[in-house]
């Protein structure tokens, strides 16, 4: 009966996570309230989760603080090595940051794991291609 009790709480900590997950994202995209995110992700007590660290880290380089930034996507990468979407993220801080070849870097990084046709290569792409025009690069 321990094992029947257990998964339930376990199900239903998933869906808590999940949930909290999610209104986090919405906070971060639609409302474009960082701080507020990053209490909500803090709060899902998985700082060590890729997708929670990398959001973190987001919502750092978006509130303007670049260390704090690289620090939660480097945490991201420690957990998940071929995180994707944190390669894109942090080629993206690259960039911001003038670093172009390190950029060029996780995106061959992105290529050998999912493809140049996968949305996050082509992101990314894409704003190598912008700065090299000297556009200015915002996502």
């Amino acid at each position: 009966m321990t094992a029947v009790k257990k998964k339930k709480h376990d199900k239903k900590s998933e869906i808590e996570f999940i949930q909290g997950y999610q209104h986090a994202w919405l906070t971060i995209y639609e409302r474009n309230d960082y701080q507020a995110a990053i209490d909500q992700l803090h709060a899902l007590k998985h700082d060590e989760h890729p997708d929670v660290a990398n959001l973190i880290g987001y919502s750092y380089r978006k509130l303007g603080e670049y260390d704090q930034s690289k620090t939660w996507y480097e945490a991201a990468l420690k957990s998940d090595p071929n995180h994707v979407r944190t390669w894109q993220y942090y080629g993206l801080w690259q960039i911001e940051q003038g670093h172009r070849d390190q950029a060029e870097i996780h995106l061959k990084k992105i290529g050998s794991i999912c493809g140049s046709t996968c949305p996050e290569y082509r992101s990314l792409a894409a704003a190598l291609d912008l700065s090299a025009l000297g556009g200015h690069v915002v996502y």
